[in-house]
């Protein structure tokens, strides 16, 4: 208001509806975007002891370690946890696949976060060994290394408005609670007992807790504030008696966001959907018009990898070898016909095997 010469909060709403541009500018001066590589350095070194390793042993083959890492801010707890998980792997000998979710509702911060590129002053954060090891030197700072990057994927999500990841093994999410109302905080324990596998971890801040759901968790660590999901239904049970509301699998989320947001009211009906098509839909990406990524459905490393040089968000720049071409003809078509296309077998290459994709117009 001040900036703007305006006396009271009246005349500031009517300039926030004359100047959409100013709400975007509000937007970001309420988001506190404060985190740091290794931040409380003492709960890394506890989760790399005494709970990476457990969740790591006994682990079949093809079944990947599920993270959410949630309010990630520019990524850099998300990178953290995937160099600690990289250095456990190594001292095992372990070829474990790895799922990183790191999310926030800040598009410049989640655009920060899948570049990789830090300024020189993290070598306060990272050990020499680590940023040796994990992060390549540029004229700008340190660019996260191919290997770690590939570990992680960023998305706009909202952990109050969109629906949860789930089976996660790990969910942290530090310091995000603390900014919220009890009420919503009290709302968000179920929802996150209900991400993740029964056994699971939930990690808060030290100034963060569960509050009264000792029914869902129990403590692993109580100086760490670190807990495990107990096995009970009562979290599901509590959703379906909240008036908590999620956007539809899919919808765009977060400011600037394409189409109106669609809100509705959890139900068993909806549950069983999502069970369902986590159980048995195939892998599916949907996107922009011009192909850039909004969401991901399932497991999409048969068809899609990280594309060479700057980090890209765009299904083409990522479509595997044998696809790319195909899958860009495919867009066309359907945006000019509505209609699904490729009704022809193409043969997609990927490191370990060539398969067939689009034998019929139903694929």
């Amino acid at each position: 208001m001040v900036q703007h010469g305006l006396a009271d909060i009246p005349a500031y709403e009517r300039y926030l509806a004359e100047h959409p541009g100013e709400v975007q500018a509000l937007f970001h001066e309420l988001l506190i975007n404060v985190t740091s590589f290794f931040r409380d350095p003492e709960i890394f070194e506890y989760l790399k002891a005494n709970v990476l390793p457990g969740l790591l042993a006994d682990r079949t083959v093809g079944d990947p370690l599920r993270i959410w890492v949630a309010g990630c801010a520019t990524g850099e707890e998300a990178y953290s946890l995937a160099m600690l998980l990289r250095e456990l792997a190594d001292e095992q000998h372990l070829d474990l696949p790895v799922q990183i979710y790191s999310t926030d509702i800040d598009a410049e911060a989640i655009a920060i976060g899948r570049a990789g590129l830090y300024p020189p002053n993290i070598i306060e954060d990272v050990s020499p060994e680590r940023l040796r090891r994990f992060f390549l030197k540029e004229d700008k700072g340190y660019r996260v290394r191919k290997e770690i990057r590939e570990m992680v994927i960023f998305a706009l999500q909202s952990v109050i408005k969109d629906p949860p990841f789930t089976r996660l093994d790990v969910l942290s999410c530090r310091n995000l609670l603390i900014y919220l109302e009890p009420e919503l905080q009290d709302r968000l324990m179920p929802i996150f007992h209900y991400a993740l596998k029964p056994g699971g971890v939930l990690c808060l801040s030290p100034s963060e807790s569960i509050g009264s759901h000792q029914d869902l968790f129990e403590t692993v660590e109580r100086k760490f504030n670190i807990y495990r999901a107990k096995s009970t239904l009562a979290s599901r049970r509590a959703l379906l008696n909240s008036r908590i509301v999620w956007t539809p699998e899919g919808t765009p989320s977060g400011p600037g966001a394409a189409g109106p947001r669609l809100l509705r009211e959890t139900s068993v009906t909806e549950l069983a959907r999502r069970a369902l098509l986590q159980a048995f839909a195939p892998a599916s990406v949907l996107t922009e018009l011009n192909g850039d990524i909004l969401y991901v459905h399932g497991e999409t490393g048969k068809y899609l990898r990280l594309a060479p040089g700057q980090p890209s968000n765009n299904i083409l720049d990522m479509a595997r070898e044998g696809l790319a071409l195909e899958l860009r003809e495919a867009m066309r078509q359907a945006l000019a016909d509505g209609l699904p296309t490729l009704d022809r077998e193409i043969a997609v290459h990927s490191p370990d095997q060539t398969q067939p994709v689009g034998r019929s117009p139903a694929h």
